[in-house]
């Protein structure tokens, strides 16, 4: 795991929050960390989701630390939202 991961997405350079890596050093978990104040919206996931098109990892996450949205890539390849996860604390 380590944080501010670089992230190249076309022409421009990005830095993850959090990346986990498989037993192979590709991302498995890609997370995109912001304040608590700071609410959970579309410009958020759609930060992570901008990662992702360099990364191509199973899992995505953001999080405020109050609360957190996690994907899981599918097997035909699609992000979908995976509910199993905590998505609240307290």
């Amino acid at each position: 795991m380590v944080l501010e991961h670089p992230v190249r997405v076309g022409q421009v350079d990005g830095r993850i929050d959090i990346a986990c890596f498989d037993r192979n050093g590709r991302v498995a978990l890609a997370v995109e960390v912001k304040a608590p104040q700071v609410r959970l919206d579309q410009s958020v996931a759609d930060q992570v989701a901008k990662y992702d098109l360099a990364l191509g990892c199973p899992w995505l996450m953001i999080s405020n630390g109050l609360q957190n949205a996690v994907w899981r890539r599918a097997e035909d390849g699609v992000c979908r939202p995976h509910r199993a996860w905590p998505v609240s604390c307290g």
